[in-house]
């Protein structure tokens, strides 16, 4: 069965799509949520990438401007029973294509080692990822929903932030 990634997400399989990745991240504490407005909006400016194995998505990643200079990678996320090497490599892949700087804030240290490994990314910490996004990364996170998932998150374990410099 392919596995496949793309930022184009079929303008009729929009709000379905939208509506199941809203769902899966609302439930998840793993996972900081978006509204479905933010995801259609993701969705329409083709950042939001999806992967799917035949026709069923199977994960997704957003990238997420924060200022003219920097983009955030967040929600990346891949079903459990999916995730394999391939599944990963070609969400990972189809997001590296892109010529961003990024950030990465993720509580999940083998998806930091990754861009530390395969991108050449640059550990940082929380400082230097608020001061890189001029501030844009700590906003995004005012909000209620953001901060419940945070706090449910910091209970657990413990963030690591990276840099990613493309050119």
């Amino acid at each position: 069965m392919a596995i496949t990634a793309t930022f184009q997400i079929d303008p009729e399989k929009l709000q379905t799509v939208v509506r199941q990745i809203y769902e899966t991240t609302s439930a998840l504490a793993e996972l900081t949520p978006r509204s479905e407005e933010r995801l259609t909006e993701l969705a329409k400016a083709n950042t939001l990438a999806v992967v799917y194995k035949e026709n069923e998505i199977i994960g997704w990643a957003a990238v997420e401007k924060l200022t003219k200079n920097i983009s955030e990678i967040g929600m990346v996320y891949l079903k459990p029973e999916h995730r394999s090497p391939e599944a990963f490599n070609a969400l990972m892949q189809l997001v590296a294509n892109r010529r961003d700087t990024y950030l990465l804030a993720t509580y999940d240290q083998a998806l930091i080692r990754y861009v530390m490994s395969a991108w050449k990314a640059k550990e940082t910490n929380l400082l230097g990822a608020i001061l890189r996004s001029r501030g844009k990364f700590l906003t995004k996170r005012l909000n209620s929903e953001s901060r419940q998932s945070i706090s449910t998150r910091l209970k657990h374990s413990k963030p690591s932030y990276a840099i990613v410099e493309r050119s």
